[in-house]
């Protein structure tokens, strides 16, 4: 076994033959070209070829690819492999002019057109290495649409002329019309224009430019030898037509038609005149099925022929009452009052079967009679009483209720399902209970109270209360699970003291902070007890008590102010119209003060705030301070804050480090001190409790960490308006609170 590679130039060397030229032919051909040369060369010898390993080659692929670049190939590698393997051509690439360069030359030109359609590989020729696949930009193109073979944009390399553009296209399809096409073509001066291009021979050869967009339509759905036959008839559809064709050929007799067809009338809907407008002709369809009359028709003739239910209304029965589902029925030959039942779903569980009534309508006097039926005969199928039913019949099946009180109890109070409930015979206490879903927790077994209504000599209805023990009741003692009677009322009352679980939340400083149930009557010090009192970094003085009633009053009292400040600046402004000179500014300024206070006030949300004055368990005890808890109350203790808040007219408000024996000057101070808008005669100071204390006039105030100083705005004008609000009051009520948790860190 010999193994020869071939070398770059296309040569093989085998021994003691010597070098053979192989470079472009085939693997058969240059299979038999070797076996040829060594039986010359060495007699006596055969040999038989066979494909070892194929090298690989690299080449390049460049231009409007998706993946340009360098690829490692097969040696047998052509055109197309290579531009598989780089994801194909890009929309803005040619399909037409793809271009094999070597050593720098244009030695080969795809046209993957005569490829893909026409399945011409003889341009796709095997690479070499360093060979370079170049795809050039899109050159010209046209699009064409609708009745061809393969609507699309084509590239245009060879074909300049409408029909060379159609055929690219695969031809025109059977429904094409082809009486003219439609160019849309954009023109450098005129702008977009369309031509009707006659599919001619002369048409076809108009030229096609870049850019143009072909319409070829297809051909109206209008047939030109048809004729329709529609209806109630069994093969409804399109027939050809031809010259004498007469109604007989589509409908040759009555077994054409479908059951109740109507045969005294049919109709043909014809075009008549130059502008095919609608018209119609009647004839007699049973005349003309038995070969009386003779009906031609014409191209694009419409048949109808029509049920009889259309000229008369179908007949009908109704029932109503207790069937399973009443409503109209239609009158079927020889159909009865049992199968009117029946139709309706058969009758319900409580129908009365004794008798039922028959409204029957006179067609000549147009008077109802009613007639009486043994129902339960009638089902039987007993002929006197099953009787044959007429048009418009209405049968009335009575329910055993209409002849029958439906007794009834009702249950109320701790019961799971509470309401009024059907009194069954025999029915007892302890089975009204059971039938109401049983007792809740709630529920005082010990007393409840029935309430009994009896007719007195029949002429008044008086009330009696019994007390039952419903313990012994749902035990099933005789004496007190008595039986029930109609209308009876049972009561079944809740534990005295039973109420729904309220809650305390405990927050912050706490040994065992959380939500806490409470009793009616606890007090804050047991509470605090029970949560372990409080740990060494909690800060009393500066703890929040927050109640859910107080913050639905403060909430209704901030509306209300909104409302009535609202109002104010309404009457105001419809007064300024009136005013002029320096009272007019004047109320200019009052309401733009007010707008600022309204705005304020609209930020403003209720905290439910009271202030208290907080020590451990023991010493809160018999202080004002010791509340009885309410559901929902809330206390927060917070570790000692190291800082003062400075809020309002200052120049830069903050927050600074507490200094010891430091009053609120000296805050302000650090602050920037006071703007031009700020009240000094209205400065106040919200301590970390809660509570407020003025320091207008360089009063002297002891401050505290966590303490706010707030200085407000100067607001004088807004005394105008009338109203009887101090902003300052209203941040006294509710936004004190918002400064005192903020200086504080809750919020």
């Amino acid at each position: 076994e010999i193994a020869v590679t071939v070398d770059r130039e296309g040569m093989i060397v085998i021994p003691d033959v010597g070098a053979l030229a192989v470079a472009g032919m085939r693997f058969d051909e240059a299979r038999a070209f070797i076996a040829g040369e060594i039986k010359d060369k060495l007699i006596g010898v055969t040999a038989r070829v066979i494909m070892g390993k194929l090298r690989s080659i690299r080449i390049f692929v460049l231009g409007e690819v998706a993946r340009p670049g360098s690829y490692l190939v097969s040696g047998l590698a052509t055109m197309s492999h290579a531009l598989f393997v780089s994801g194909g051509v890009e929309k803005t690439g040619s399909l037409r002019r793809i271009q094999l360069k070597r050593q720098g030359k244009v030695v080969a030109e795809l046209d993957l057109y005569d490829f893909l359609l026409h399945g011409d590989t003889r341009h796709d020729v095997r690479l070499l290495p360093q060979d370079v696949i170049f795809v050039p930009p899109l050159g010209p193109t046209a699009a064409i649409a609708g009745a061809v073979l393969r609507p699309a944009i084509y590239e245009l390399k060879r074909e300049r002329t409408l029909g060379a553009l159609i055929r690219l296209a695969g031809g025109l399809r059977p429904r094409a019309y082809r009486g003219h096409a439609q160019i849309e073509r954009y023109d450098a001066k005129d702008g977009k224009r369309v031509l009707d291009v006659p599919l001619t021979r002369k048409g076809l050869a108009t030229r096609i430019r870049d850019g143009d967009v072909v319409k070829i339509f297809p051909k109206t759905e209008y047939e030109e030898n048809a004729v329709f036959l529609l209806g109630n008839v069994k093969r409804p559809g399109k027939y050809a037509w031809h010259p004498g064709m007469t109604l007989r050929e589509i409908l040759p007799d009555e077994e054409a038609l479908l059951p109740e067809t109507f045969l005294d009338y049919a109709l043909i809907e014809r075009e008549e005149g130059r502008l095919r407008e609608p018209a119609i002709y009647r004839f007699h369809l049973g005349e003309a099925l038995a070969g009386r009359i003779t009906v031609a028709l014409k191209p694009h003739d419409k048949v109808f022929v029509f049920h009889r239910a259309r000229f008369r209304r179908q007949p009908y029965a109704r029932i109503q009452g207790a069937v399973a589902a009443p409503g109209s029925f239609a009158l079927k030959k020889d159909m009865r009052i049992s199968d009117l039942v029946l139709a309706a779903g058969g009758l319900a569980r409580d129908a009365y079967t004794g008798w039922a009534e028959l409204y029957r309508l006179d067609p000549e006097t147009k008077e109802t009679h009613r007639i009486v039926v043994a129902l339960a005969e009638a089902m039987a199928g007993k002929p006197a009483a099953n009787l044959l039913l007429e048009d418009r019949d209405r049968l009335v099946v009575h329910s055993i209720w209409e002849f029958k009180t439906r007794d009834t109890v009702e249950i109320r109070g701790e019961v799971h399902h509470p309401g009024v409930y059907p009194l069954a015979v025999g029915m007892r206490v302890s089975d009204l209970v059971l039938a109401a879903g049983s007792v809740t927790e709630r529920a005082y077994l010990k007393n409840a109270e029935i309430t009994r209504y009896e007719i007195v000599n029949g002429e008044k209805r008086e009330a009696r209360r019994l007390e039952i023990d419903l313990a012994k009741a749902l035990a099933h003692d005789p004496e007190h699970d008595i039986l029930l009677e109609p209308y009876d009322r049972l009561i079944v009352r809740r534990i005295e003291n039973w109420r729904p679980a309220e809650i305390v939340h405990l927050k912050g400083e706490f040994r065992f902070p959380g939500d806490y149930p409470i009793e009616a009557g606890e007090r804050l010090s047991s509470v605090i007890a029970r949560a372990g009192g409080f740990t060494e970094d909690a800060y009393l003085p500066a703890a929040i008590f927050l109640r859910e009633s107080i913050k639905k009053q403060q909430q209704r009292e901030l509306v209300r102010m909104r409302a009535e400040l609202q109002a104010a600046i309404s009457r105001k402004e419809a007064q300024l119209a009136g005013v002029a000179g320096q009272k007019a500014e004047q109320t200019r300024q009052a309401l733009e003060a007010a707008r600022r206070i309204l705005a304020q006030l609209e930020a403003l949300k209720a905290t439910g705030r009271m202030v208290i004055r907080l020590a451990d368990a023991e010493k809160l005890k018999g202080t004002p301070f010791d509340l009885r808890l309410q559901d929902g109350d809330t206390l927060i203790v917070p570790k000692r804050p190291d800082h003062v808040l400075v809020l309002g007219e200052v120049f830069s408000p903050n927050a600074q480090i507490y200094r010891p024996g430091k009053g609120w000057k000296f805050y302000v101070e650090h602050a920037g001190g006071f703007t031009r808008f700020a009240d000094e005669d209205h400065i106040y100071v919200v301590h970390a409790n809660g509570e407020v204390e003025p320091a207008g006039g360089w009063k002297s105030v002891r401050i505290g960490p966590g303490d706010a100083i707030v200085v407000p705005q100067e607001l004088a004008p807004f005394n105008l308006l009338g109203a009887m609000l101090d902003w300052s009051k209203v941040f006294y009520q509710i936004g004190v609170t918002l400064a005192s948790m903020r200086a504080i860190g809750i919020i």
